[in-house]
Formats: structure tokens, C-alpha cells, sequence
């Protein structure tokens, strides 16, 4: 038997340059956006005054692309689709929602409400079957019922290895008051005008592999004040000036 991996390599350079390309022709909106609410505040406001992210590792671009696959698949299966990736926006706070769904189609009577699509592993799965959904991604969630002003918002969890589905609901009102506090708390640090300590919300927060600033994770806000000074002078001038 002969093990060849040039396929394999193929598709890695594919991969790397797909995300350059989507890189090079990213606009950033230059606001908080929802998908980062779960987010260190320091990671936060490096991005929200455009400092480049480290690149991600190879395996990790990967499994971003994982995810793409997984949500256009559940999308062509979602009951009640009304629509899809649409721009919303809550207190300078952006995102794009997943699925905007009829759930009386589903025999429940919520009205039209957004969804998130989530994909994760057999056993990340299992884990949130036993102890609910992921904080971060209920903020991120919520965050699209507060801008479309629905009572409920919905995240559908997709189980990579397999495809199994399951949905969770909430009540917006409940999780409100905390996506309002991380917002407040994001408003409160940029206008203080300088980048804060990194500090892990999350285990995987302070793993290298998906650590988007490694290089500030031990840095004071005075020492990074100058790395910005030094060398993106245009996020500095962000920072400095405030972001509108």
C-alpha cells in the first residue's frame, strides 16, 4: 500500500489562499460585531480598531470551512426559511443571522424568529445535550432577537461526524441583560482609549491555536500602547480618536 498525501496538499494551499483572498477583500465594519460577544474584551477591541488577527493555524482554517459546509447543508433543510445571512444591527453591535424562520411552520406558535447554526464535533455535541448551549454562541444569538425585536431567538446545534440536529429556544428577555453588560463593557473600554489585559472568558480563549493576538496575551495596556504606536498607526489613531 502506498500512502499519498498530494491531494491532501493540494487542498491545504487551496484552503490558504480561499482565506487570503477573503482577507484581502474583507471590509471590517469597524464596530463590535455579535459573533464576538463571548470574546476576550482585549480581542474585541483589537479587532474593532483593525489590527490584523494572527493567521489562524491550518487544521483550525479547516474546520471553518467545515462549518460553511455544514450550514449551507442544514440551510437547504431548515422548515420555515424565510431568510438567510441577513445584515442586522443592535447598539453599534453587528452581525449577520444565520435563518430567519416561521417557526408556526414548525407547529409552534413563536412567529418568525432568527437562528444560529452551530457545528461541532460527536462530542462537543454530547456536552451540550447534558449541560445546554454554549454562553457565547446564546449571546451571539440573542443579540440578532434584540435587533429584529423578537420575543425568542434559536440556536441549531449540527453534530459534524454524523449530521444530527437539535434545537434549542430561548427567551430573549432572559439573555438580554447580558449581551447589554458585555456591550456596555466593550463602549466603556474603548472609550478609556486603550487596549486592556488580556483575560480568558473561555478555556479555548488562552489556547494557542485559536488565540487571534498571541502576541499581546502578557502585554500591559501601556506596552501595547506603543506596539501600536510603532507599527499600525492607523488603529492607533482608532483607538485614540474613538471609532464611530
Amino acid at each position: 500500500m502506498i500512502g499519498l498525501q498530494y491531494l491532501d496538499k493540494y487542498i491545504e494551499q487551496q484552503l490558504i489562499e480561499e482565506a487570503e483572498e477573503e482577507k484581502k477583500n474583507h471590509t471590517p465594519s469597524g464596530k463590535l460585531s455579535a459573533s464576538m460577544l463571548g470574546q476576550p474584551v482585549q480581542w474585541q477591541i483589537l479587532h474593532v480598531i483593525g489590527v490584523p488577527r494572527d493567521e489562524k493555524e491550518e487544521y483550525v482554517t479547516r474546520k471553518f470551512k467545515r462549518g460553511q459546509h455544514v450550514e449551507e447543508w442544514l440551510l437547504n433543510y431548515m422548515v420555515g426559511l424565510i431568510n438567510k445571512q441577513k445584515f442586522v444591527e443592535y447598539k453599534n453591535t453587528v452581525g449577520y443571522v444565520d435563518a430567519i424562520v416561521d417557526m408556526r411552520d414548525w407547529g409552534l406558535e413563536f412567529g418568525v424568529i432568527p437562528h444560529e447554526i452551530k457545528s461541532v464535533s460527536n462530542m462537543k455535541y454530547k456536552r451540550i445535550q447534558k449541560n445546554g448551549a454554549d454562553e457565547q454562541h446564546i449571546y451571539q444569538a440573542c443579540l440578532y432577537g434584540l435587533a429584529l425585536g423578537t420575543e425568542h431567538f434559536a440556536l441549531d446545534y449540527v453534530a459534524t461526524d454524523d449530521y444530527r440536529v437539535e434545537t434549542y429556544l430561548f427567551e430573549t428577555k432572559e439573555y438580554a441583560p447580558k449581551v447589554e453588560k458585555v456591550i456596555s463593557n466593550f463602549d466603556t473600554q474603548l472609550a478609556s482609549k486603550f487596549v486592556p489585559n488580556f483575560v480568558p472568558l473561555l478555556e479555548w480563549h488562552a489556547k494557542p491555536e485559536y488565540n487571534s493576538y498571541k502576541r499581546f496575551i502578557d502585554l500591559e495596556p501601556i506596552e501595547i500602547d506603543e506596539i501600536l504606536k510603532a507599527e499600525y498607526p492607523q488603529a492607533y489613531e482608532k483607538l485614540k480618536g474613538g471609532v464611530a
